[in-house]
């Protein structure tokens, strides 16, 4: 049983699903807008919504840290960014055609428990890094070059 919802979250509709031990966040422009300022704090009101979606549905809380999917999200969100940016820098059609192919993994971030997502050991290591990675976090992103190749998506 595969539940969609759209969460309201600082004026931006972030689109999820969530299954038993799974939730999965759209990486859409809206989702850009909602990291493009302050990305540390939306994201933790991002996180603590799901969550509070995801027990209200399934009557027990998701067994993944909130820090986990912090850096989960940001982990998706940053490396389609980093790709995107590498696509407006470097003009060769060919290697568009595989930076296309490297961003598709990141258009849904798949956040599962673990059993249920195999790169949970990850983040669950670089969940304790979650203050360091937010300091080095870009801003801005809903504005940059690699975000007019997002609003095309």
């Amino acid at each position: 049983m595969v539940i969609e919802r759209t969460l309201i979250v600082q004026k931006c509709h972030i689109c999820i699903r969530m299954e038993p031990g799974v939730l999965r966040i759209i990486n859409d422009f809206e989702l850009w807008k909602l990291l493009g300022t302050h990305p540390r704090l939306h994201t933790s009101i991002l996180v603590d919504t799901a969550l509070l979606v995801y027990l209200q549905f399934f009557q027990h809380p998701l067994a993944i840290s909130h820090a986990s999917l912090i850096v989960e999200i940001w982990g998706h969100v940053y490396y389609e960014w980093l790709i995107l940016s590498l696509k407006h820098a470097i003009p060769i059609s060919f290697l568009h055609k595989k930076l296309n192919e490297m961003v598709r993994p990141s258009q849904i971030i798949d956040c599962g428990e673990k059993g249920k997502d195999s790169n949970r050991w990850f983040w669950n290591f670089l969940a304790p890094l979650k203050w360091l990675i937010g300091f080095f976090l870009p801003r801005h992103i809903d504005c940059s070059s690699a975000s007019n190749y997002k609003k095309e998506q």
